[in-house]
């Protein structure tokens, strides 16, 4: 993997922890976060996920929050797909092709 994917990554990892630390639970209560990155085929998926209160999508689309502007954006960097879902929780997913560059990760 190239080190604008991996930057891309660490990027969206750090935006959507930030998220889930300032919004997803009360403080006193804490949470659980799940982060996974597994190549499935020929593509990588990264998903954050976690059992919060979840946030209101089209409100934060509406407003466009410059974090959810820039995992977009991070996303089509990759050339991937942004999926986001709000269930007991909130989850990202952003799947992208893994080019064949050897045995590098």
């Amino acid at each position: 993997m190239d080190v604008d994917s991996i930057l891309a990554l660490g990027l969206i990892t750090n935006e959507c922890i930030s998220n889930i630390i300032k919004h997803a639970y009360e403080a006193e209560n804490g949470g659980v976060v799940r982060v996974s990155f597994l190549k499935e085929g020929g593509e990588y998926c990264l998903s954050i996920e976690d059992e919060g209160k979840g946030f209101d999508i089209i409100k934060h689309d509406r407003y466009k929050s410059v974090g959810l502007s820039m995992i977009s954006q991070l996303s089509k960097q990759l050339k991937g797909e942004l999926y986001r879902q709000v269930y007991k929780g909130t989850s990202f997913k952003v799947r992208f092709p893994a080019k064949d560059e050897g045995n590098h990760i």
